[in-house]
């Protein structure tokens, strides 16, 4: 009856040991997945941010481009108003 008792025992903390080690594995898992998050948040705003300037500056040259062919085609000293284009 003794044995009995104590392979229940073993097998009790087999299976605690066994579902000790699964919640482990779970946890770190999700924390491996919230930093890949967090670290793909990061990217995309860089990116995002990237993107931003990118399309401020090609707006800002395309004003630019304009505003100096006014100048160019004006008579000299007689800059045009840009608010008629």
């Amino acid at each position: 009856m003794g044995k009995d008792v104590s392979r229940k025992w073993i097998w009790a903390a087999l299976a605690a040991v066994a579902l000790a080690l699964q919640a482990y594995f779970v946890r770190e898992l999700l924390a491996a997945l919230i930093l890949f998050a967090a670290v793909f948040v990061v990217l995309l705003a860089g990116g995002v941010v990237l993107y931003l300037v990118q399309v401020g500056g090609t707006r800002a040259m395309t004003a630019a481009e304009a505003s100096l062919k006014a100048v160019a085609r004006s008579p000299k000293g007689h800059a045009p108003s840009l608010r008629a284009q």
